[in-house]
């Protein structure tokens, strides 16, 4: 067979594959790529600033994803890893997994975020950050997140 023809399908499955996952983009409308970022709420002012890491009901250990009390602080950033279609842009609508862009906390945990089971029925669940999560590990799935685009052109987590 014709090489072309190898290369010509080669490429129409990378472009199928990733045909329906668009870039997730910033603020400025640019396209989030290998990096470090701060999620900032969408609303800025008094209903706090960006993300960051804390403790609940006054344990040290272990802890979870918060937002800063002040606008003004931009918290910590983030870092988005391990989606499936290998594209060099965070893409949106695939599973992939979040971590605080900090050293390993004084907990000795690393900090990639993890859904936590609700404390009871009529509460939310909490993210809580924890360890790389093991391709294919018991409960990895609880450690994925997609970002999806709303109709206001942003990208809630």
């Amino acid at each position: 067979m014709n090489p072309m023809f190898y290369f010509l399908l080669a490429l129409t499955a990378v472009l199928a594959a990733t045909a329906n996952a668009g870039p997730v983009l910033d603020i400025d409308g640019d396209i989030i790529l290998n990096g470090s970022y701060y999620v900032l709420p969408l609303i800025w002012g008094p209903t706090g600033g960006g993300l960051t890491l804390v403790s609940r009901r006054g344990n040290q250990c272990p802890l979870f994803i918060g937002q800063e009390r002040s606008e003004v602080n931009r918290g910590i950033p983030v870092k988005f890893s391990n989606w499936r279609s290998r594209v060099g842009f965070v893409p949106e609508s695939e599973n992939l997994n979040i971590k605080m862009d900090i050293e390993p906390t004084f907990c000795a945990q690393s900090t990639y975020w993890w859904v936590t089971t609700a404390p009871s029925p009529w509460r939310s669940a909490f993210i809580a950050v924890g360890p790389k999560p093991e391709a294919g590990g018991e409960d990895s799935s609880r450690s994925f997140f997609q970002i999806k685009k709303k109709k206001q052109k942003h990208f809630p987590l």
